[in-house]
């Protein structure tokens, strides 16, 4: 092996890993992000077909979470 090809496979390594990391990332805050939301909507409809208007969840959630920081 020439110290050519050792870049290159380490070049090939890294860049094949790095995909299948942000692939994972993403996967992930997907199954976040729907999670989230199907226990805002169970919360908001408490039971019932449609929700109640004006209560302002999402401000109060807002304002509760804000120690949260979505990054990626």
């Amino acid at each position: 092996m020439t110290f050519k090809n050792l870049i290159s496979s380490i070049n090939d390594i890294h860049t094949t890993l790095q995909i299948k990391a942000i692939q994972s990332v993403s996967v992930n805050l997907t199954i976040r992000n729907y999670l989230i939301r199907h226990h805002i909507v169970e919360y908001e409809q408490n039971g019932n077909d449609r929700a109640e208007y004006g209560a302002q969840i999402i401000q109060n959630l807002a304002d509760n979470l804000k120690h949260i920081k979505f990054k990626i």
